[in-house]
């Protein structure tokens, strides 16, 4: 039986590229809620608000975000 990968999205974000919800979310392969429970327990990586409320988030402060969480190895 051939056994076929599934690709998952790359993602070629600089460090000062800002993303939505939505790509925060795809890029962390998480659901948009999952990011709803981080912001409402202050887990969430740090955020800039915008006008109407718009959260945006710097794709370098989630990779360091990212490396703060890292346990083990």
């Amino acid at each position: 039986m051939l056994h076929v990968m599934e690709r998952k999205p790359r993602h070629d974000y600089q460090d000062n590229d800002m993303l939505s919800k939505v790509q925060l979310a795809a890029a962390l392969n998480v659901s948009s809620r999952t990011v709803d429970r981080w912001i409402e327990t202050g887990e969430a990586p740090p955020y800039v608000r915008l006008p109407r409320n718009r959260l945006r988030w710097r794709w370098g402060d989630v990779q360091e975000w990212l490396a703060s969480r890292r346990e083990g190895g």
